[in-house]
């Protein structure tokens, strides 16, 4: 038992010697910051704190710079300034598009699918014109020689704006025709179809109508040289030449007499 008392007040000194060590140091720690801060309040009198190693520091530096528990200083950082922002870098330029080379051809523009392409506006409806014809319709057939070879029948009604025009659809022969007056100059004998053709408008269609024409010959007047009675000797020769209106040709007969004399048929 002698024996473990000693052993144990041994071991007891050495831990209360590191007791005693510990509460030294905290002691003496405890008065060295105390110092220093009733040196912050002597340093303005112009002495020098306990432990400090500076003398008559500004007011402004002492404030920036402090003793921390470990010695140093906290010196107030300023604020780490942002770092610029990288410019962007301008975009490049596109390349220019290749020109064509000579003799190529452009590639078409593809067509619309059926369905794509709009619609076209709806024309407005147009009005059949009511009334265009001819002033007479169904004309009598005329003589040759009649009025100077010249009929004129135009054509009326009709509500349209449109230009009439005037044509000889068949009978070209018979007749030929004034396209804007309607004004119909007979060359012969024969028959002939006119037509006249309406243009249409903004509001109504155009408009057609026809009429056909007779021209009948001409009764041909037909007369001797020298008319009447004539007087010649016998055996003498005898001409007397007869003239018509018409190109056929004349041919001579004896009506009366035939006993006495005879004619040429052809040169009379």
């Amino acid at each position: 038992m002698g024996e473990i008392a000693a052993i144990a007040e041994k071991i007891r000194r050495p831990v209360a010697l590191v007791t005693a060590l510990t509460l030294a140091v905290a002691i003496l720690r405890a008065v060295t910051l105390g110092a220093v801060a009733e040196g912050d309040g002597l340093a303005r009198d112009g002495f020098i704190s306990e432990g400090a190693a500076e003398t008559d520091v500004p007011d402004g530096r002492r404030d920036q710079e402090q003793p921390n528990e470990q010695g140093g200083t906290d010196e107030s950082e300023e604020p780490a300034k942002p770092d610029p922002e990288p410019e962007s870098e301008p975009e490049p330029a596109p390349d220019p598009e290749p020109e064509p080379e000579p003799g190529s051809e452009p590639e078409p523009e593809p067509e619309p699918e059926p369905g794509s392409e709009p619609e076209p506006e709806r024309e407005r409806e147009k009005k059949q014109q009511s009334g265009f014809a001819f002033y007479v319709g169904e004309p009598a057939g005329v003589r040759y020689n009649d009025n100077g070879n010249v009929f004129f029948n135009p054509a009326v009604g009709g509500e349209g704006t449109g230009a009439t025009v005037y044509s000889v659809d068949s009978g070209g022969e018979t007749a030929e025709i004034d396209p804007e007056t309607g004004e119909l100059r007979i060359l012969a004998a024969g028959t002939v179809t006119v037509g006249a053709y309406r243009a249409g408008d903004e509001d109504y269609l155009p408009a057609r109508a026809e009429y056909t024409l007779t021209v009948d010959r001409a009764a041909q007047t037909l007369a001797f040289e020298r008319p009447g009675e004539s007087a010649v000797y016998y055996g003498a020769g005898f001409t007397n030449i007869a003239r018509g209106a018409g190109a056929g040709a004349v041919s001579y007969s004896v009506v009366r007499g035939g006993e006495i004399a005879s004619v040429d048929a052809a040169t009379g």
